[in-house]
């Protein structure tokens, strides 16, 4: 591996030495320790450095003073991690450490007192897809959320009546909220020369372009503004600067470890060479290389400051890969080993190995710590005591980063704040938490899009006004086009200051297909619209609620089936009561959880009639990538056959209705809508097989019928199984599902996109 030696103290006349092309490396270290012991006139023995060192720092070594600079590289750095591993084993001793980026992520943690043992553990374990979003954890959002879904790819500011590009696609909220966990057991530690090893981070100033070194503050902070990827994540800012990723500015921080004392710099550099065109085929590849166009040049000078550079190879894993963590780590470790005979040379310049850093055990990453005062930082007097509600309701006088982060993470989840991040501060009289809730009060328009092949492509234009009326409250409308076409115009006042009562009023009008079967046939295809208004009053938890929906309601269907005329009009009143609680991890192949969905309901005006249906659904992990299934579906109305046709159950397909929820029932072997009546009873098993990262296997069986009674349903029984193959995307679930009764009744269905 080439390398350069080059002598930068000026209080001993080494320069020369150091610098000699000619001189091995053995012989220049050789000739380092012989020169000391000359000019200190004292024998040969480890002596102290003078290099500033943290509290936690072990007493430092002979020799010269060693940093690490740590380039960005998106996924790449992760080969950082590697390098670490290698230097530990090799007894190199770190005294300094610069990072950018990734590089500022590792090194920022290495210099906290994280092990390189401790450091594969956490890249392992974490969800780094959950970080490229900002959406909360499922299990947190709000109910009616949960209930409801999202189908948007694509959400955009609107200001002033005119959609607004964002400063980036991700605010970062989940990569905040992972720094500051990781980061709690130096939260208080504002100098970063304190920490276990004197550690800087680059950023770059979005004003002039000029590199930022950030050796101060809030530790997780620096980290996510050093990693503000342009276009990616929206930029950061700490001390009234805007910034952005440091690599624009400074990829490998060569000189700004230079600049913390290190006299031997070692260099782990995973910088991205520029691409021919001909391998630039996504919108990454393409910001990655506009990056690069400045980046590389910097990078080429940084290279001439270091005394070992080591580069892990990046051939054949694209630079967002951030499921091959194993990979990476690995890679850089074998790129250390090519240096080993410098490290050997170094280490013996030293005075011999290093210990290995014992690294931060589980309690100190858990501890909980006293706090004397919470200072919130938010917009307004209401969403200041908004969060202070939900911070109280925790009790956090004594907290751990468990429990402060769901706190945030609930208060997030509301969707009234940009990002909620907090930090620690030390104080003559204790410590005080430090929570930031800049205001989330642009209004979104957000686009979708769907495709089955039973009803086709689908379009989803929805609209959101904040605080409509008033703090919280929410208008929103939405627009579906297609075969199975829906419009709504929604409002909703979500919980606030600690009240879990939550009050939405709306009008919607639906147009949809229905297809009639006559035995197996299709005979024909009615079409029913209807029109609605009405208000849901309920009380949610975290998890789930209760609430009673009262509607007006106006629904048509017209049909002609030989001479016979189907067509019906029915105008009604009708109240219900609404159950639901949903903890699943995720609404497409979840891996754990339950869900629970009831209503009753009875209906007054043209005729009267009642209907309840309840569906609920199970998830248990058996094994890491082996998930075992269970669900229900039941329900019954009154029959009689001017029942309202959307308020009849419909049986069979794998593919949802997106505006008859709570009437089309999934059920493996029978064509859509293949079997129709009053009442459904449905059960069924499956076994989903995670076969590599978010790709799944699932084999189901299902058993149950429609009827014209509860019972009926439940004596009639059919089976149906199907097999299918999924993956969760950027677009959406995609999954492709064969399915039958018997195997000369086979099906073939295919779907893309979030169901809306």
């Amino acid at each position: 591996m080439p390398y350069r030696l080059i002598g930068r103290r000026r209080d001993v006349p080494l320069a020369v030495f150091l610098s000699s092309r000619r001189l091995g490396c053995v012989c220049r270290c050789a000739l380092f320790v012989a020169l000391a012991i000359v000019s200190s006139g004292r024998p040969l023995r480890a002596q102290p450095s003078q290099f500033a060192s943290g509290s936690g720092a072990a007493t430092r070594h002979a020799g010269p003073r060693i940093g690490l600079a740590l380039s960005g590289g998106s996924a790449r750095g992760l080969a950082h991690v590697g390098v670490l591993r290698a230097l530990e084993r090799a007894g190199v001793s770190i005294d300094a450490i610069a990072g950018t980026s990734m590089g500022s992520l590792v090194g920022g943690l290495y210099a906290a007192g994280y092990s390189a043992a401790d450091l594969e553990g956490i890249a392992l374990s974490i969800d780094w897809a959950a970080l490229m979003i900002d959406a909360p954890p499922r299990g947190i959002r709000e109910p009616f959320d949960q209930v409801a879904g999202t189908g948007t790819l694509l959400t955009l500011p609107m200001r002033g009546g005119r959609i607004r590009l964002p400063t980036g696609v991700i605010a970062g909220q989940n990569l905040s909220a992972l720094f500051a966990r990781l980061t709690w057991p130096v939260q208080t530690e504002r100098d970063f020369r304190k920490l276990s090893i004197p550690f800087t981070a680059v950023a770059t100033d979005i004003a002039t372009g000029a590199p930022i070194v950030l050796d101060s503050g809030s530790l997780a902070s620096v980290m996510r503004a050093s990693m503000s990827l342009p276009s990616i994540f929206a930029p950061a800012t700490l001390d009234g600067r805007v910034l952005l990723d440091g690599g624009l500015a400074r990829n490998l921080p060569a000189q700004d470890v230079r600049a913390l004392g290190a006299e031997f710099v070692i260099c782990s550099d995973v910088s991205e060479p520029l691409l021919d065109a001909s391998h630039l085929h996504s919108m990454i590849d393409v910001l990655t290389q506009a990056v690069s166009y400045r980046g590389s040049q910097s990078t080429a000078e940084q290279r001439l400051l270091c005394d070992v550079v080591i580069r892990p190879s990046i051939d054949g894993l694209p630079g967002m890969s951030f499921d091959r963590v194993a990979e990476w780590i690995a890679r850089g470790d074998s790129a250390t080993g090519l240096a080993s005979d410098q490290l050997r040379a170094l280490v013996a310049a030293t005075g011999g190995p290093a210990r290995r850093p014992p690294g931060i055990d589980s309690l100190r990453r858990l501890s909980a710590r006293p706090i004397v005062a919470t200072r919130i930082t938010a917009a307004s007097p209401d969403a200041r005591a908004f969060v202070g509600s939900i911070i109280a309701a925790q009790s956090l006088t004594t907290t751990d980063p468990t429990r402060l982060s769901a706190a945030l993470e609930e208060t997030f989840a509301s969707g009234l704040f940009e990002t909620v991040t907090y930090s620690l501060d030390a104080e003559d009289s204790g410590e005080v938490l430090l929570v930031s809730a800049p205001a989330d009060d642009a209004d979104r328009v957000g686009f979708g899009f769907r495709y089955d092949d039973r009803y086709n492509a689908a379009l989803l234009f929805d609209a959101r006004i904040q605080h409509l009326l008033g703090f919280a409250s929410t208008g929103t409308l939405s627009l579906r086009l297609g075969e199975q076409l829906r419009v709504a115009l929604d409002m909703t006042r979500r919980r606030t200051l600690g009240s879990k009562w939550v009050v939405g009023t709306g009008m919607s009008f639906v147009s949809t297909p229905v297809d009639l079967f006559e035995g197996r046939r299709r005979a024909a295809e009615a079409t029913l619209r209807v029109a609605s208004a009405g208000v849901t009053i309920g009380v949610a938890g975290r998890t789930g609620g209760v609430g009673v929906h009262v509607k007006g309601e106006d629904a048509r269907g017209t049909s002609e089936i030989a001479a016979l005329d189907s067509s019906s009009h029915r105008t009604y009143a009708a109240a219900a009561a609404l159950l639901w609680w949903d903890d699943l991890n995720r609404p497409a192949f979840p891996t754990r959880g339950t869900a629970l969905r009831s209503r009753y309901e009875r209906a007054t005006g043209a005729g009267s009639f009642t209907r309840w249906f309840v569906t609920g659904t199970g998830v248990a992990p058996l094994t890491a990538r082996l998930a075992l299934g269970a669900r229900i579906a039941a329900g019954a109305a009154s029959r009689d056959d001017a029942l309202p046709l959307h308020y009849r159950f419909f049986l069979g397909s794998l593919t949802p209705s997106a505006v008859l929820p709570e009437s089309q029932v999934a059920f493996a072997g029978l064509r859509v809508q293949e079997r129709q009546g009053f009442a459904v009873a449905v059960g069924g098993a499956s076994l989903q097989w995670e076969a590599v990262p978010n790709v799944f296997v699932t084999a189901r069986a299902d058993v149950g019928n429609i009827g014209p009674t509860f019972g009926d349903a439940l004596a009639s029984r059919v089976l149906g199984a199907a097999l299918s193959l999924g993956s969760r995307t950027l677009v959406g679930p995609v999954e492709l599902r064969l399915h039958g009764r018997s195997s000369s009744e086979t099906r073939l269905e295919f779907s893309v996109g979030h169901q809306f």
